[in-house]
Parts: structure tokens; sequence; C-alpha cells
């Protein structure tokens, strides 16, 4: 009886860690994706008029929306500039999101998934409001760096997938995973249309402010409604201590079972030499190249997923030159090559 009880609590619980997913990932794809790039193009035209890139006037710290206008014709040269900053910008960022990732899901585990949640909905919302503010590229790509640190949208999506699996049985987790999936999708889709249409309403400032203003509201939810999913007699410890790393290693072999590859790698006694070493990504590689299975699987995201990116990193600067189409139609052609 007291089981059926339960059973509409926990729907409720995963339908609200769901809406919290599909939320973040328009209000942070709102800003992002053709957004960001055409943005960066802006500058750039704007400090071929004005003065270097490099340099920062603190006169253009401002809260316009049109301060950035669309290049009506764009060189060559600036697209190559605008690239080059583009890279760099989304490398750094990525790089810094990779160094923390995975100790972000650990202190999940410790601390629960709402609290690391905030932080990084926290973190996005400054991105955005800063990016919005930069008045110089160089600002923007030390700001978008160090925001990888705390925020990303892989760390929002890796502990939204624990909340679920937290609150879902093994019978039931393939299903929860893919409504997961499809809220996520529904964000990443609508998010880059509604950020082409601020841009054409109120300029490409509008989408990053929508999006921080967003960012802000998911937060207020997230505390207020969302509740957490793991209980404090669940959660694991972050020491040094052997007897942690017995318990951890127990806990994590009741969830692979008899994943023969994955027992011998969880060991204790391999843990004990490792433990924070695993919380590094040369410790998540290291982890990964000693099961075949979890490597394969691995593999064929990365490859799907660098052919996504590519194509979305690629397309806003190369259809804006080629083109000269502007964020609306950019994200009009990736919004139909997701769906």
């Amino acid at each position: 009886m007291a089981r059926c009880r339960q059973c509409p609590a926990k729907t409720r619980q995963f339908i609200q860690w769901v809406l919290a997913l599909a939320l973040f990932m328009f209000f942070e794809t709102l800003s992002g994706d053709a957004i960001l790039p055409q943005l960066v193009l802006a500058k750039v035209c704007n400090s071929g008029n004005k003065h270097s890139s490099n340099q920062t006037n603190v006169n253009d710290w401002n809260l316009s929306l049109a301060s950035e206008l669309e290049c009506d014709e764009t060189s060559k040269e600036d697209v190559t500039r605008a690239t080059d900053w583009y890279n760099v910008i989304v490398r750094d960022n990525s790089i810094a999101s990779m160094l923390t990732i995975t100790m972000m899901a650990v202190a999940s585990d410790a601390i629960g998934r709402k609290p690391i949640i905030l932080l990084v909905v926290t973190g996005i919302a400054l991105d955005r409001l800063a990016i919005a503010l930069s008045p110089s590229l160089s600002i923007l790509h030390y700001v978008h760096t160090a925001a990888g640190l705390l925020a990303s949208r892989v760390t929002f999506y890796a502990v939204t997938f624990s909340a679920v699996a937290d609150t879902s049985s093994h019978q039931t987790r393939s299903k929860d995973y893919s409504c997961v999936e499809a809220g996520g999708f529904i964000g990443l889709i609508l998010g880059p249309y509604g950020g082409g249409i601020l841009v054409n309403a109120f300029g490409l400032k509008a989408p990053f402010y929508a999006s921080s203003i967003g960012c802000l509201l998911i937060l207020l939810y997230v505390t207020a409604v969302v509740p957490e999913s793991i209980s404090s007699d669940q959660r694991t410890h972050i020491t040094c201590s052997c007897q942690q790393v017995t318990a951890f290693c127990q806990v994590t072999q009741d969830v692979v079972g008899d994943d023969v590859e994955s027992t011998k790698l969880l060991s204790p006694e391999k843990l004990r030499r490792n433990n924070w070493m695993a919380l590094t990504p040369l410790g998540s590689l290291f982890n990964l190249f000693q099961s075949r299975s979890r490597l394969a699987l691995t593999s064929m995201l990365f490859f799907n997923w660098a052919a996504l990116q590519a194509f979305s990193f690629t397309l806003p600067l190369y259809a804006k030159y080629m083109f000269n189409w502007g964020a609306y139609q950019t994200v009009s052609q990736l919004g139909k090559l997701r769906v």
C-alpha cells in the first residue's frame, strides 16, 4: 500500500526534472549555436571601424540591445578573424568544462543533485549576462572560459540523468531516459528559433539577456519546486580513506551487476590507488579504456556528437560569408537538422 502511494510522488518528481532539463536546454541554446558566432563576427566587424578587438574601452560597457549590429557586408578577412576567435572561445570553454565535469558529478553524489544544478544554472546566467556586456572579444573569451569551470550543458545533463536514475526502477529506467532525452531535444530545437526571433526584433545581444533571465527563472523553479532526488543516507563522502573507497566500490558494483570487466575495474585495490585520480579527466579516460563495451559506446557517441557540433559551429560563419544569412535563417537550418 505504501508502495502505491509513492508512485505518484516519484512520477511527479520525474516530470519536474524532465521539465527542468527542457527549460534549461531552451534558455541555454537561446543564445548559443548560431547566435554566439554571429556576435563574435559583429564584434570583429565593429572593431575594424572603431578600435582593435584586443583593447577595452570602459565606455563600451552598456546595456543597449542594439549596440552590436549584424554585419551587412562581410569580408573574407573578417570571417577568418571571427573563426579564429570563435574557435579559441569554444575550445577553452570546453577544456575548462572537461576539467571539472567529473568532480561536479561526483560532488552531486556527496552533497545532492540540486546544489550542483543550482550552481550550473547560476553560472550559465552570469556567463550569458557577462557575454552581453563584454566590451571586447578578449574579455568575452576570459569570461566564457571561466564560466566553463562551473557551468556547462554536459554537467547539467549528467546530473539530471543521475537524478532520474535515483527516482526510477530498473524496469522503467530505459523508458525514463528516453523521456529525458526527448525533453532535452525539444529545448535544443526550440531554443535557437527563439534566439533568431529575438535577434530580428531587438538585436544580437537580446538572446543573451533573455537567456540570463530565463536561467534565473529556472533557478527559482528548481529551488522552490524540484525536490532533491537522493536522500542523505544514500549519499557518498569524498574522502581518501580505504573504508570510503570500499563502500563506493560496493555501491557501484551493485549498479554494474555481473559485468566482469567493470567489476575488476572497480575493485577496492585499484580505487584505493587512484581514487582521486578518478576525479580528473585523465582518470576518466584511464577507466574508459579498461572496458571494451564502455569504450565502444563512448566512441560511437564521440563521433556522433563531433559531426553534429562541427556542422553547428561551421554553418553560421560560412553561411554568413557565402549567402549573407542572418541569425534566423541559420538557426532555421540548424533546427531542421536536429529535427
